[in-house]
């Protein structure tokens, strides 16, 4: 058994690219008025093997702020996703299902080729959960890395 959670959200690129600094002036400018709309379901369930471990993990990450943590190592600025990664956080049991469609709003010349590749939909299924613990040999630095601080 599964509840639905219904997802509404945007991203403004225009703030996105305000964010990278790597961005020439110009794509940014290209970016103004460009926003990305994102709708869809989240079939959540929490009486399913794994759910409380997932749920715990969702919480965790939200209260340690990973998505902004990500975000920083990797260069790359979105605002907003830690609302994101908090309301995941918040959904009691383990998602099944996920089914989400993007969709380009905006004018000029980016906006207007973003239009032509049409809705994007994107859809995750959980197809198969395992419970038992992971060996620490796959958290271990392979040999001839290095760790830096």
């Amino acid at each position: 058994k599964c509840n639905e959670y219904k997802i509404a959200t945007s991203i403004n690129m225009s703030e996105v690219a305000a964010g990278q600094g790597q961005i020439p002036p110009e794509a940014a400018a290209m970016m103004q008025g460009l926003k990305m709309v994102m709708t869809g379901s989240v079939w959540v369930a929490k009486t399913v093997p794994g759910a409380a471990d997932y749920f715990a993990f969702q919480k965790a990450v939200a209260a340690a702020d990973m998505g902004a943590i990500v975000g920083r190592s990797s260069g790359i600025s979105m605002p907003g996703m830690e609302k994101m990664t908090k309301a995941m956080g918040s959904l009691d049991g383990l998602s099944y299902l996920t089914e989400i469609v993007m969709n380009v709003e905006g004018t000029g010349q980016m906006a207007d080729m973003m239009k032509q590749m049409g809705a994007m939909k994107i859809t995750t299924r959980v197809s198969s959960i395992k419970t038992e613990s992971l060996s620490d040999d796959l958290f271990k630095v392979p040999e001839g890395y290095t760790i830096t601080k």
